[in-house]
């Protein structure tokens, strides 16, 4: 008699996480029609304009749908890179947003800024934003800029030039 109460109990206890069990899969798993995807240090190619490859790289790289969201991005050329917090990506355009400690290099130059518009496929960086620009012993500092990148041609707004 004792076994039977002992196996139904038992049986009782395992139907009942077995539920809990399924349900909490339920909770945290990510269906198939979830369009986001996370992966961490990734590097993708990007293809632009005049012959420009991009390599991007990120510690976490966030997918949703068509747009790529990366946390402390790098994109860069044999020539430009492109440094900051946060970038997002369209991958269908080339064009995206980057947010934080933002820093193009250029040849000599250096742009140093909190945000800028991209796109990848031109070649092209703008901001509106307050912009410390370097090269060699020459600091301009602006209230925005935009920068082609090949051939490389920069245009400060509002500039204030320190140094030579």
């Amino acid at each position: 008699m004792w076994r039977i109460i002992l196996t139904s109990l038992l049986m009782l206890a395992a139907i009942i996480w077995s539920e809990s069990y399924v349900k909490h899969l339920m909770k945290h798993s990510v269906s198939k029609s979830d369009p986001r995807s996370e992966l961490t240090k990734v590097q993708i190619k990007v293809f632009g304009d005049n012959g420009l490859e991009w390599t991007v790289e990120g510690h976490t790289l966030n997918l949703e749908g068509r747009v790529i969201n990366i946390l402390d991005a790098r994109m860069y050329t044999q020539k430009e890179e492109i440094t900051a917090e946060k970038v997002t990506l369209d991958r269908e355009t080339g064009q995206g947003k980057a947010e934080g400690r933002l820093v193009v290099k250029v040849e000599d130059f250096v742009i140093e800024g909190s945000e800028a518009v991209f796109d990848l496929r031109k070649g092209t960086v703008q901001t509106e934003k307050k912009v410390l620009i370097t090269e060699k012993d020459r600091r301009v500092e602006g209230e925005g800029c935009y920068v082609q990148l090949r051939p490389l041609r920069v245009i400060i707004k509002k500039p204030k030039v320190f140094g030579q």
